[in-house]
């Protein structure tokens, strides 16, 4: 593993087995306290340079990913739901209470929540999933 420090900050070289696993096991914790570098470039000298970018920019994609897309998703779907959720009911929140609009706003940021982790978890499963199949292709060259 080695690290570099140019003007767009640190760049992770990725250029064994051992690095792509840091990849894995260091994903979670990069999404609490910040991801230490900026950019994964892949310099495994087996794999063919066009295979290497594409897995190279699916890796930066995956790895690098917050969960926002998902959870604007599940938050559009909730204010879609406490929209629609008087007429279904039949009942009228109208002048709405505090207790509505607790309700209503902890519906919110939990459906935001959720997607986001969500997101996140699906991103990690792809990172997971491209780590094997790139694991194999570099089997592949090897052979």
């Amino acid at each position: 593993m080695a690290l570099g420090n140019p003007a767009t900050g640190k760049i992770l070289r990725v250029d064994n087995a051992e690095t792509l696993n840091f990849l894995r096991e260091s994903y979670w914790k990069s999404k609490i306290d910040g991801s230490p570098f900026s950019e994964i470039t892949l310099q495994f000298k087996n794999l063919p340079p066009d295979r290497a970018q594409i897995f190279q920019a699916k890796l930066n994609d995956y790895y690098f990913e917050c969960g926002c897309g998902m959870g604007s998703i599940f938050l559009a779907l909730a204010i879609l739901f406490l929209i629609i959720l008087p007429f279904v009911s039949g009942v009228s929140y109208f002048p709405p209470g505090w207790k509505d609009v607790a309700a209503g706003l902890g519906i919110l940021i939990g459906s935001a929540l959720i997607g986001r982790l969500s997101g996140l978890a699906r991103s990690y499963r792809k990172l997971i999933h491209l780590s094997s199949q790139l694991r194999s292709s570099l089997r592949e060259t090897e052979a």
